[in-house]
C-alpha cells in the first residue's frame, strides 16, 4: 500500500503536464489468449474498477475511448483533431 500511495502522490503531480490522457475501455473487446494479456475475465474487471477509480479521482478530464481497433483509432484522431 505504501507504494501505491507514494506513485500515486508522485503521478498526481505529473497530469497536468498532458495533453491528452485517455481511458481505454475493454467493452466490446474479448479475451484474447495471445500469451500475453491477462485472460481472467474477473482479473481484467478488477483492474479496469480500479484505473477507473484512479481516474476519476485524480484526472481532472479524460476521454474514453471503445469499440473496435478502427472504432478507437477514429475516436483518438477526432479527439487530437488529426
Amino acid at each position: 500500500i505504501i507504494d501505491s500511495d507514494a506513485f500515486a502522490e508522485y503521478a498526481k503531480r505529473f497530469i497536468k503536464k498532458y495533453d491528452y490522457i485517455f481511458y481505454v475501455s475493454p467493452e466490446g473487446v474479448d479475451i484474447e489468449d495471445n500469451g500475453i494479456r491477462e485472460t481472467n475475465s474477473n482479473y481484467r474487471d478488477q483492474i479496469d474498477k480500479t484505473i477507473q477509480q484512479l481516474l476519476f479521482k485524480y484526472v481532472p478530464t479524460f476521454y474514453t475511448i471503445k469499440g473496435s481497433t478502427d472504432d478507437r483509432i477514429k475516436q483518438v484522431m477526432e479527439i487530437v483533431n488529426f
